[in-house]
């Protein structure tokens, strides 16, 4: 049984590890809008989603999710991932010890990747941890294979930022992602901090590196980006599940982000949208 702590917003979990390599295996069905509160682990997290799609936040970034993506997310980094409203993915975390780990130093970012090298590799560590008939040695050496397989592929570096102005403003961090379709006011966030909104907007600033509206609808575009996926959805209704009450301001935050429009943006994924308006 994992015991937690909440403190501001973030929750430490202490995995509870076994076995002579001090591992977890967990396969979750992930079916609601929100999986869970903003956390950390004390040990590492390895992840591949199975099925479905939907956002993956690491600290201050959010990056997009579907089947075959893998996630390494080291100790001590706050995350949360996030399905379509309705939806549902299913994962695979492996946790383990770092202290178990092999000669290569793991990544100290978070890093969420589309490698099929990266999937067959993790499998594999997987199911050497189950067996350990050598007493890590095959385990280890997978690690390190999968490290310098990640670690050669497009990652996403955390900013560094004082932990104490980030974790006050978690409380604003977990409500933009729990609320992130609706209406959302600085001064709200800011009250949920127990802040002024221009102490505020300096410590998120500081803290993330953009505006708390900036991150709204960057977590917007992420979701966008997942939904995109499907070529049975319009970008109209796109649009709308995502907090956007016209298609225009969804494109301009899309090309902001990205210098194309959505539907550029979907023929780049090979999908043809019928239904695009």
């Amino acid at each position: 049984m994992q015991k937690q702590q909440n403190i501001k917003n973030v929750i430490f979990t202490d995995q509870k590890l076994s076995g002579e390599l001090n591992t977890q295996l967990s396969k979750f069905r992930l079916v609601h809008h929100n999986h869970g509160a903003l956390h950390t682990h004390d040990c590492a997290e390895f992840g591949i989603c199975l099925s479905g799609n939907g956002i993956f936040s690491v600290s201050d970034k959010t990056y997009p999710f579907f089947n075959g993506v893998v996630s390494y997310i080291p100790p001590n980094v706050p995350h949360i991932g996030q399905n379509p409203a309705n939806k549902e993915s299913e994962w695979i975390f492996l946790f383990a010890d770092p202290k178990c780990f092999g000669s290569v130093a793991p990544p100290e970012d978070g890093i969420i990747i589309w490698n099929e090298d990266a999937v067959s590799l993790l499998f594999m560590i997987i199911n050497a941890q189950k067996s350990n008939q050598d007493k890590g040695v095959y385990y280890r050496s997978l690690l390190d294979s999968f490290f310098v397989c990640i670690s050669s592929h497009a990652s996403f570096p955390l900013p560094d930022c004082n932990p104490y102005i980030f974790h006050k403003i978690c409380p604003a961090i977990q409500y933009i992602s729990e609320k992130y379709i609706e209406k959302i006011r600085v001064k709200d966030l800011a009250d949920l901090c127990y802040m002024s909104v221009s102490n505020f907007s300096q410590s998120f600033i500081k803290a993330i590196g953009i505006t708390p509206m900036d991150y709204m609808h960057s977590l917007r575009i992420s979701m966008a980006e997942t939904l995109l996926h499907s070529p049975d959805l319009s970008i109209t209704e796109i649009a709308y599940r995502i907090g956007y009450s016209n298609q225009s301001s969804f494109y301009r935050q899309f090309v902001k982000k990205h210098q194309i429009s959505p539907f550029e943006y979907q023929k780049t994924l090979g999908i043809f949208n019928a239904n695009f308006v």
